[in-house]
């Protein structure tokens, strides 16, 4: 058959997901990838069966003479092994025949093989040949094979095999065997199919939406998964923030510890190396302790809470990726602010989008006031964040004027996002009010999230 069909990624997901952070991955896309890794790895395997038995030996015949290492090939002559009668003259016309290497006689009942090309002479050159079987006592018997010569007593096989023009021919273990060009070449496809797979790290999910149940607990959904190649069956259990991580439904999932107060925690799907089974795991890191006899795989955080200062769930409302929750007030100003700063209860360790709004009012008359929230990580090159919530109030010579803004704005890995007050009056007659309300977990692996 022809070559297989190397994999080769046609979409950038990573490209997608920095354009689009809010929405899922494409499913044609996805779709479309893993139809082409399919193809691939097929193509591979039956190529592998046109070299390769069930038992992993190599197909009869498939190791030809043109296969043979070149020096093999060399001594190997192709023709009938020549013969001088028994006890025959040397001198009797036998001068000037040209004899080559390998090239196996009788010369007065004793075999001999020759070691070098030559051109005979009346006298019978022994440095040129090397005695394989030695005549009988009385001269006419057919002979036997030297001791030291014989294959299954010699001392030197090595040398045998070389007088016998099999040199190369070794009781090889199948490990320590030659592959065939075409061997070599479907492994070389597959390591560069694994490779491809291995940078493209389809690491997804579907379901397992994490869902408010109590001040203390938490539901998910059932889904399914694939992290670092190993496929996920994720149950549905509602899992309790008041304990230590236990197997199952109404058990604890805490890593360690006891519910703290005022803090982030990331939910993880962990996997028993034992049976398969999944179950779900609550920590402060996004590197968690794993329990014994459990693993966590690439990819496979599913979530994350925020515990109010009572050490409570804060109560939310999630679909897929996004996460509502009530309205907080993160500050206010009647003067000029600028910089980076912390919302109040939204994802801290991690980047997350954050929903901002912003209301601002002015009054007095002929005022101006200005107020925006912004990513926390500029654009290269750029001067300033681009703003991503903005809002202006303006009044005239005889009203005051209001306005309001609401959008999404990155957060770094601190939590903290940028934001930006400026007003031409006086304190006391305008004021920027902003809020937030909840968060887009952009980095998580779940798909159509």
């Amino acid at each position: 058959m022809s070559d297989p069909t190397i994999y080769v990624p046609s979409y950038s997901f990573s490209g997608y997901q920095a354009t689009n952070p809010a929405k899922p991955l494409p499913a044609a896309q996805v779709d479309n990838e893993l139809a082409n890794v399919s193809l691939s790895l097929t193509e591979t395997v039956n190529a592998l069966k046109d070299v390769r038995r069930s038992d992993g030996k190599l197909v009869n015949q498939i190791v030809t003479f043109d296969s043979l290492d070149n020096d093999l090939r060399a001594e190997y002559s192709g023709g009938a092994v020549s013969a001088w009668a028994p006890v025959v003259d040397y001198a009797s016309g036998i001068a000037a025949t040209p004899i080559a290497p390998a090239t196996v006689v009788v010369y007065q009942g004793e075999t001999y093989v020759c070691l070098v090309a030559h051109t005979t002479t009346a006298l019978f050159q022994t440095a040129d040949w090397k005695k394989i079987a030695a005549r009988g006592v009385n001269g006419t018997g057919s002979g036997d094979m030297l001791a030291s010569l014989n294959l299954a007593d010699l001392v030197s096989k090595p040398q045998s095999r070389i007088n016998l023009g099999i040199g190369n021919v070794d009781n090889t273990s199948d490990l320590a065997k030659p592959i065939s060009t075409a061997t070599q070449a479907a492994i070389d496809a597959t390591n560069a199919n694994v490779a491809a797979l291995t940078a493209a790290q389809f690491d997804y999910f579907t379901g397992c939406v994490p869902a408010y149940v109590s001040a203390s607990s938490v539901s998910f959904p059932s889904g399914v998964g694939l992290f670092s190649n190993k496929r996920h069956i994720l149950p549905a259990y509602t899992k309790l923030m008041s304990a230590t991580f236990a197997a199952g439904t109404a058990a604890g999932m805490l890593d360690t510890g006891a519910i703290g107060a005022s803090k982030t925690y990331f939910l993880f799907a962990i996997r028993n190396t034992t049976t398969g089974d999944c179950d779900y795991l609550a920590s402060l890191s996004l590197t968690p302790l794993v329990p014994t006899g459990w693993e966590l795989n690439s990819g496979a955080r599913v979530g994350i809470i925020l515990t109010n200062g009572s050490s409570q769930i804060i109560p939310f409302v999630q679909t897929g990726n996004r996460v509502r929750t009530d309205v907080y007030s993160w500050f206010t100003s009647a003067v000029d602010i600028s910089g980076l700063a912390s919302p109040p209860n939204v994802p801290s360790g991690i980047s997350t989008d954050i929903f901002v709004a912003i209301d601002l009012d002015m009054s007095t008359t002929n005022g101006t006031i200005v107020a925006s929230a912004s990513d926390a990580v500029t654009v290269s090159g750029a001067a300033s964040p681009s703003q991503a919530v903005r809002a202006r109030a303006r009044s005239g010579s005889d009203f005051p004027d209001g306005s309001a803004s609401a959008g999404i704005c990155r957060s770094n890995g601190s939590g903290q996002v940028n934001r930006f007050v400026d007003t031409n009056t006086s304190s006391g007659t305008s004021l920027a009010t902003f809020t937030v309300s909840g968060w887009i977990d952009w980095q998580c692996k779940r798909l159509f999230g």
